[in-house]
């Protein structure tokens, strides 16, 4: 008896090679793209660059040079200045001699109008657009009341 050498419907190893290689492929290449956004979560952002921050405006523009600020105003006083987009924020004297590392948007989210802080007995906040009265807190303490009319 004679032995057919070739059978017609048994692939050669070189095409059942590549489509485990293509299969093998695509399923890393899947895995790979759903596992990325998992793993760039759990890696912390880097610092950014050494650019050392932007300087603080007033009202007109002017650079706020710490020393005379302080020295004009006093402790829990917050005052207008421009924001990183010219936008109106409140710098926060924290301490005889510190600014706090924070400024607080003074822009109403709800209709674009300016803030202003109305400090009374108690620190308010005074919004004429709104009906609505909850504490805005600002690390770990109450900052100021939203006082709404």
């Amino acid at each position: 008896m004679t032995q057919v050498s070739g059978s017609s419907d048994v692939p050669d190893m070189g095409r059942r090679q590549f489509m485990n290689l293509l299969t093998f492929g695509t399923i890393t290449g899947v895995a790979a793209g759903a596992l990325y956004p998992v793993v760039k979560y759990f890696i912390p952002p880097s610092s950014g660059g050494a650019g050392g921050g932007v300087n603080a405006k007033d009202a007109l523009g002017n650079d706020v040079i710490a020393s005379n600020f302080l020295a004009e105003h006093n402790v829990g006083d917050r005052v207008l200045a421009q924001g990183l987009q010219g936008d109106p924020t409140y710098l926060v004297v924290e301490g005889e001699n510190a600014i706090a590392d924070y400024g607080i948007n003074a822009v109403c989210t709800h209709l674009g109008c300016v803030v202003p802080w109305k400090c009374q007995r108690k620190i308010s906040l005074f919004v004429p657009v709104m009906v609505l009265n909850t504490m805005l807190r600002v690390k770990s303490y109450v900052v100021c009341s939203l006082s709404i009319s």
